[in-house]
């Protein structure tokens, strides 16, 4: 009898939980605020789910917990940044869309922004682009000397999230491609920018 692979069923509770824990951020912003009630729950069902702060963006969510709760007391700015928090994770929907659109996460973005050079680097694409097909960002890339994989690897420079989630990603608002860049970032400074930013460097 085949005997079960405990990382692959590890890897497959993480995926369940960060599922999970995802919906969560979504039902907890729906009033757009995040209480000291809503912060406990969190902090409790994170700490049930401890496998969650294994990955990101679990371990995420975990560490910023970890700093409220340091001194025992929860102030309104620290739930306010709690909040903030949970809306870049989730994403949210496009407002003006005339069907409801999954944004994608903007909580791997670097911070500060990063200046974006062209000439012999490497750009990766994820997500929908709001500003066309991928070929034509493709284009704007190379006509600056710069070069465009369709995989995350080591060669990578920068990782360009579209401004939708794609609908082949693994969770609603983020895929494989960003989880692997944040892997990856612990080897190689990989910088993680939006369309916006991409679009800013291209046209100024």
């Amino acid at each position: 009898m085949k005997q079960p692979n405990p990382a692959f069923n590890l890897g497959r509770r993480v995926d369940r939980n960060n599922s999970e824990l995802l919906g969560l951020c979504k039902g907890l912003l729906a009033d757009n605020v995040i209480n000291n009630d809503e912060c406990d729950f969190l902090h409790r069902w994170l700490m049930a789910n401890s496998e969650s702060a294994l990955g990101w963006p679990g371990n995420v969510i975990a560490d910023r917990l970890k700093e409220i709760y340091a001194d025992g007391i929860v102030t309104k700015d620290e739930l306010a940044e709690l909040k903030d928090l949970l809306k870049d994770l989730s994403g949210g929907l496009a407002k003006d869309a005339q069907q409801p659109v999954n944004l994608s996460t903007a909580l791997p973005l670097d911070d500060p922004v990063p200046s974006v050079e062209f000439a012999d680097k490497t750009f990766c694409f994820t997500g929908t682009l709001c500003s066309g097909p991928r070929k034509d960002a493709a284009k704007l890339v190379t006509g600056k000397g710069g070069n465009v994989i369709d995989t995350i690897t080591m060669k990578l420079d920068y990782l360009v999230i579209g401004v939708i989630a794609s609908r082949d990603w693994k969770f609603t608002s983020h895929g494989n491609k960003i989880l692997k860049a944040i892997e990856y970032k612990k080897e190689k400074d990989i910088k993680i920018i939006s369309e916006e930013t991409f679009l800013k460097t291209i046209f100024g």
